[in-house]
């Protein structure tokens, strides 16, 4: 409790600043505890003489305005010295004759509560931005479907072409050019499927520190001689179960990112080490972790863009510099592999990406499942091929019949399972899309095993692998082409189909 003010002076720079402040005239337990004092080192001081100037001008400020106005006052003070947060009621005293003669302040310990709801609302924006990207990457995923059925066709016509055109024919130059389109807007296509977060990977056991290192010198030519390349890795046993062209493709990406945001040159940093991850961080499993840390000394990047620097197609450099998609597909192949991104940066400070992936401790990918080997000549065998859509359905049949197969079309599950027959003794392989109108490929594989259980299948699709997945229970080990495939691939995977 403080009692009618008296006047005090405080110093702030060159000024002298006189305020009306009055002294302690009584503190309770819980005042003296929390300064570590007695009583007596308080009663008859003021908060000028018990707390630093600008906490003391604070406090005064606020009396000032009970003095004069009259009214209560609520605020909330932080402690500089102990690091806790106060909710400080203050109520005038008067007299008898309606005269202010002191103030009564009640500080009520708000720090746990307080932290808590800061603590939730920061989780929530969190995981709001996650699942923002998410849905973001189904959108991409359902996009870059389409644009597979539609490279699917003009791939394959476009080299149904080239085969009968003779290399003098002036033809030949332009639909190389419709080609290469077609195979640059297929690289885009992954990237999509990599922000989508579900590429076919093929994971094994990758030491971090080596990957980058043997990277280095890709980076080196990448970033030009104007930006100082650093690696700091961390201690041994920095390892991860990822397909290894991913963990280049993330660095490389930041790398170029980087890159980008130091023109005038600067210093990359790349450092590797050991984290732990707990239960609030959001979309990630706890656990051990390999972080790789990529900052740079570049121009940073505001708090706005920050929370669009992972959308697919958005970019901040002109016309032609950037797809747009380098970031996203560092955020998807993240994500993909079940870990997590930060970013901090600030404009004029640069930035800093830190990923963390899942720390592996096993021993290396297990040896491929042997099969019994069936010797056959390519391009021998009957083959029932499902796909819906009738353009790519034309394109594969024209491409297994050039290379001597047998090939019978369905255009639907329901119409593959009647010309299937009995027992499906008439084909050697089912060559099905995944995601169909009607019955998908995955319930006519359950349909077709229970009259042919060893029949050989392969499956396509243009979708991603998690929407491939939730299409019922695909099978261990089921062979998924993704489009547009390349007639090398789908001979090979029928090929290989036919002998295991």
């Amino acid at each position: 409790m403080v009692a009618i003010p008296r006047t005090i002076a405080l110093q702030e720079g060159d000024r002298q600043l006189n305020y009306a402040e009055p002294p302690y005239v009584a503190v309770n337990r819980h005042f003296v505890s929390h300064r570590r004092c007695r009583p007596e080192d308080v009663i008859g001081k003021t908060d000028a003489d018990l707390y630093p100037g600008e906490h003391a001008r604070t406090i005064l400020d606020e009396d000032r305005r009970i003095f004069e106005n009259g009214e209560p006052l609520r605020v909330e003070h932080r402690s500089k010295v102990t690091d806790r947060i106060f909710d400080i009621i203050k109520i005038p005293l008067r007299d008898e004759g309606g005269e202010i003669t002191g103030i009564v302040g009640m500080a009520f310990d708000v720090t746990d509560r307080v932290r808590s709801e800061e603590e939730r609302k920061r989780l929530e924006e969190r995981l709001g931005q996650v699942k923002k990207l998410d849905a973001v990457g189904q959108l991409a995923g359902g996009v870059a479907h389409e644009f597979n059925n539609a490279l699917s066709v003009i791939l394959s016509y476009t080299g149904f072409l080239l085969e009968g055109i003779p290399p003098d024919n002036p033809l030949r130059a332009d639909i190389i050019e419709i080609k290469k389109a077609g195979e640059r807007t297929a690289a885009l296509t992954k990237q999509l499927l990599a922000f989508s977060r579900r590429q076919n990977p093929e994971p094994r056991v990758v030491d971090v520190n080596e990957s980058i290192q043997v990277l280095s010198q890709t980076l080196l030519r990448l970033i030009g001689e104007h930006v100082v390349l650093k690696l700091d890795p961390g201690d041994g046993g920095l390892r991860v179960l990822m397909d290894p062209t991913q963990l280049e493709q993330v660095v490389i990406n930041l790398a170029v990112n980087a890159r980008d945001a130091m023109p005038g040159g600067g210093t990359l940093d790349i450092s590797t080490r050991t984290a732990v991850l707990g239960a609030d961080t959001p979309g990630v499993a706890p656990g051990d972790f390999v972080c790789i840390t990529v900052s740079d000394t570049g121009t940073g990047i505001s708090a706005e863009l920050r929370e669009r620097i992972f959308e697919p197609f958005f970019t901040t450099k002109p016309v032609g510099k950037g797809t747009g998609l380098g970031l996203s597909m560092v955020y998807g192949i993240v994500r993909q592999n079940g870990g997590h991104i930060e970013v901090e940066s600030e404009p004029g400070r640069g930035s800093t990406f830190s990923l963390y992936f899942k720390r592996h401790e096993g021993a290396g990918r297990a040896a491929a499942k042997k099969g019994t080997a069936e010797h056959r000549a390519p391009g021998t065998g009957a083959i029932l091929l499902v796909e819906d859509e009738e353009p790519v359905r034309r394109a594969l049949a024209r491409i297994l019949r050039g290379a001597g197969y047998r090939v019978e079309e369905a255009g639907s599950g329901e119409e593959a399972l009647e010309k299937f027959g009995g027992d499906g003794g008439l084909f050697d392989l089912v060559l099905t899309d995944v995601i169909m109108p009607g019955m998908g490929g995955t319930a006519l594989a359950r349909r077709l095993r229970e009259v042919a259980p060893d029949k050989k299948i392969v499956f396509c699709s243009g979708y991603t692998d998690d929407m491939v997945r939730s299409q019922g229970d695909m099978e261990e080990g089921a062979v998924i082409l993704q489009k547009p495939v390349g007639v090398k691939a789908l001979l090979k995977a029928v090929e290989e189909a036919l002998r295991s």
